[in-house]
């Protein structure tokens, strides 16, 4: 059923409830759908009261519903992580300004304006002012983070 105003998707399957939305399918183990649907919501006002403020920065480089389905990607990404590792979810503050979400944030632009880690350094710019108005970060400090991700992926 669509129990969310978001378009998510709950099924329960056995003891695990899988969610989905567009491209999105997480199976949330040892769980109801009411007890999913409720951490969703906590996650994804989370997220929501943390980039909301940031969107109009963005305008321009990516549309209302690319904004929606990036803050429903960074939401069940966090809450999958806590549910996988039997913690209490709860999105925090240092959640979102993680290296991963910065990671989820920068994947996102990648797949929207379509270059390659290889690119990046001499692709479009767009990226990196996306990444930077979102993640409301100095355009420094992504930087470094984007040379050490890489490195981290060249392992």
């Amino acid at each position: 059923m669509n129990d969310t105003l978001d378009g998510l998707f709950h099924t329960q399957e056995g003891n695990c409830v899988r969610a989905r939305s567009a491209r999105k399918n997480f199976l949330f183990r040892n769980r109801t759908p009411k007890a999913v649907r409720a951490e969703y919501e906590e996650c994804i006002n989370k997220v929501r009261d943390v980039f909301r403020p940031r969107a109009e920065s963005t305008l321009g480089l990516v549309s209302k519903e690319e904004l929606d389905d990036l803050t429903q990607d960074v939401a069940l990404y966090w809450m999958y992580f806590y549910i996988i590792n039997r913690l209490r979810v709860k999105i925090t503050d240092d959640n979102l300004a993680h290296p991963e979400t910065k990671g989820l944030v920068w994947n996102y632009a990648r797949r929207k304006y379509g270059y390659s880690i290889s690119e990046y350094a001499d692709g479009d710019v767009r990226i990196r002012e996306f990444c930077v108005s979102l993640l409301s970060i100095p355009g420094g400090e992504f930087d470094k983070w984007l040379i050490a991700w890489k490195r981290y992926l060249d392992r």
